[in-house]
């Protein structure tokens, strides 16, 4: 439209003629540009760019996957409050900062808790952050939380979640944790579960932890089946019966040793207590340790167990 305007005439002078054929100069670039479309933005400031960045989270496919990994009774709550059956320890609260402790120093990402009550899990949380993770911690009932899974969530991310029922004292059941992580580096999926099996705090409870074990070894047995390894960790309490029992009928090792092959004699792994980490056959387990420092004194009456676990690549 502007081709076919007129010059000025009467007043106008060569300064209004000058402006009006700038602001036509100026609108034919505009529609030029328009009809060429949207001009390319930097990268700097295009934020559809982000996802493509590589970052350290990108999986690395087919990497082994290597994590220190622990099974730790903490001692609850309960346990040193007044009134409690476990004497010259500090309370619940302040153990679990020594809890926590205990865990940077072995570079844990992974760990299953046994005896884990409320006033530790909001200390834990409290300590925490975002930067870890658990199951099922309050997500059901009181006394599930008492075997909770806790992750790094930098290292981890939880997939799926679900729980085992378990015998405990007089055979009451309880749901503990069988989760499903990704790790953040590899993508490797891996299963984790934790149990803790009845002592004989109110008479013998043999019966209830034959049946636990059972248990135990048909979820291994199971998530052979899938294809995704396992560990399990817990506080068993027992030794060599449960040992045999696993690794005999489940494709299953202990990070501590042993075996029991078929048409041979258990041989029992050194050191050993009632405190276990098991994993799958795939999984390999090095650097085991059975650590009563004085840190760890101060906290449980347990041993922390701890191991380095590496699946591989895939």
């Amino acid at each position: 439209m502007f081709a076919d305007a007129a010059p000025p005439s009467g007043r106008a002078t060569s300064r209004s003629w000058m402006v009006i054929s700038l602001v036509g100069m100026l609108a034919w670039t505009a529609l030029a540009l328009s009809a060429a479309g949207p001009r390319a933005q930097s990268p700097a400031h295009d934020s559809s760019a982000t996802p493509f960045r590589l970052t350290a989270a990108q999986p690395k496919k087919g990497a082994d996957t290597s994590f220190h990994v622990a099974s730790f009774n903490l001692l609850g709550w309960s346990h040193t409050a007044k009134g409690g059956d476990a004497k010259g320890y500090a309370g619940g609260v302040k153990r679990m900062e020594y809890a926590y402790q205990i865990l940077q120093n072995h570079h844990v990402n992974v760990v299953g808790f046994q005896e884990m009550q409320p006033q530790q899990l909001d200390k834990f949380n409290d300590l925490t952050g975002k930067r870890w993770s658990l199951y099922p911690g309050n997500r059901l009932e009181r006394i599930a939380m008492n075997n909770s899974i806790a992750w790094k969530t930098s290292k981890w991310e939880r997939v799926d979640a679900n729980y085992l029922r378990i015998p405990y004292f007089f055979g009451d059941k309880v749901k503990m944790p069988v989760v499903k992580l990704r790790n953040r580096a590899t993508g490797r999926l891996v299963y984790f579960a934790n149990f803790h099996n009845p002592a004989d705090t109110f008479g013998n409870a043999q019966k209830w932890r034959d049946l636990a074990r059972r248990k135990e070894i048909r979820l291994a047995n199971r998530k052979s089946g899938e294809g995704v390894p396992l560990v399990l960790t817990g506080d068993m309490n027992e030794r060599d019966k449960y040992f045999c029992n696993m690794v005999a009928k489940a494709p299953m090792r202990a990070a501590n040793g042993g075996s029991n092959a078929a048409g041979s004699r258990c041989e029992t792994p050194v050191p050993m207590g009632i405190d276990w980490i098991f994993g799958a056959k795939s999984i390999q387990f090095a650097d085991y340790k059975k650590v009563e420092s004085d840190l760890v004194h101060k906290t449980t009456d347990h041993p922390f167990v701890v191991a380095r676990a590496t699946v591989p690549g895939r």
